[in-house]
């Protein structure tokens, strides 16, 4: 896996240009969340959590009782995510298009 892989790429500037595009759009995907009846207390697969923008806001709709399972396989973004130390998120280093990443 490189940098190359993905089309603007995972590198520090491209953390902060998702980070900018997640406070533009955070209402519409919130909104989004209700729609789907996410709720306190469900496990929710993320898959390609880049970052971990959404992901952080998953935690939050799933509560303390709830589980976040995050697959990324970028390592800078897999750093990033992990930084957020999350609690009821478990994150998981997989490409999924090139493994099997389980249950």
């Amino acid at each position: 896996m490189s940098d190359g892989d993905y089309l603007l790429g995972t590198r520090d500037d491209e953390i902060a240009r998702l980070g900018l595009q997640h406070r533009l759009w955070r209402a519409q995907m919130l909104e989004g969340f209700r729609n789907a009846r996410f709720a306190p207390g469900q496990t929710i697969l993320d898959v390609g959590a880049g970052p971990g923008f959404a992901t952080a806001d998953l935690a939050d709709t799933v509560g303390p009782d709830g589980k976040i399972i995050a697959i990324e396989r970028s390592p800078n973004f897999l750093g990033a995510l992990r930084a957020r130390a999350l609690p009821n998120v478990e994150v998981r280093d997989a490409d999924v298009v090139e493994q099997d990443f389980g249950e």
